[in-house]
């Protein structure tokens, strides 16, 4: 299943790749930005709402939920609704006018969410080591916090994204004072869930720890137990089934992007 929001619908495909049907997507109360289907064959997706016609757009703040939707793409019921964390962004303007805009292309904390194929859903709201834990219902089955150190942003990085700002238009005279930098990392940089339902959580890395080879993670059983700590191999996957985990990576011969799947051997 697929989303296209500025066409407005969604498109389903068979495991060939062969098209099955469209459904149109002006029921939805935002914008899907991601969809994760069930063994039920009802879907979760989450979304970004718009403001409220009294407000004014802010590109800092927004508003996500998690809903459920039918086997006909309509919104069934909303399970989870919070404040969203956006990029962090530096403004120029005045009388609320903006003239520049760049992202700070530093850690910053972002909300997760993950589903199990049977429906338990697992979500990250905040910037600390903190994962709840959702019945399909959209009811609390339990949460849990680590009270885990977070590493700090460093000088180093600080005074690379001053450089880059202003080696940009509208920024040469760009300084350290413009900007309130953040002093630490978030906790969590992503979680997922493999066939079994266990529930994967990756604390975020120290600096210049981004591109190793093998990542740091927590594992817990789907009852809120941790059952492994330790490093797995660094693979993103977007969906889990069985023993298997499938992901997309780009050939680097052609930039194009293919489906891998993996053997996901346990150490526990």
């Amino acid at each position: 299943m697929a989303v296209d929001n500025r066409k407005g619908r969604f498109t389903e495909f068979a495991t060939n790749g062969e098209l099955l049907n469209t459904f149109p997507h002006d029921q939805m109360s935002g914008s899907a930005f991601r969809l994760m289907g069930l063994d039920s064959g009802s879907v979760l997706a989450m979304l970004e709402y718009p403001p409220a016609e009294e407000e004014l757009w802010d590109p800092q703040v927004s508003q996500r939920g998690l809903v459920r939707l039918s086997e006909e793409m309509t919104q069934v019921n909303e399970i989870l609704q919070f404040p969203a964390y956006r990029e962090p962004m530096a403004i120029r303007g005045s009388g609320g006018s903006v003239f520049a805009a760049r992202t700070v292309s530093l850690p910053h904390p972002t909300q997760r969410a993950v589903a199990a194929s049977s429906g338990e859903t697992y979500a990250t709201i905040t910037s600390e080591y903190q994962v709840f834990s959702l019945r399909p219902d959209g009811r609390m089955a339990w949460a849990l916090r680590v009270p885990w150190q977070r590493a700090p942003i460093t000088e180093s990085e600080i005074e690379a994204e001053v450089s880059a700002f202003r080696s940009r238009r509208n920024w040469e005279d760009f300084t350290r004072s413009d900007y309130d930098w953040p002093e630490l990392r978030p906790a969590i940089e992503a979680i997922a869930v493999d066939g079994s339902g266990n529930l994967y959580v990756y604390p975020y890395p120290a600096a210049g720890e981004e591109e190793d080879e093998e990542r740091m993670v927590d594992v817990y059983s789907a009852e809120g137990e941790r059952i492994f700590c330790g490093w797995i191999p660094s693979v993103n996957w977007r969906y889990a089934r069985g023993d298997h985990v499938y992901t997309l990576e780009s050939d680097d011969q052609t930039g194009e992007e293919r489906v891998v799947r993996y053997r996901l051997v346990e150490p526990f």
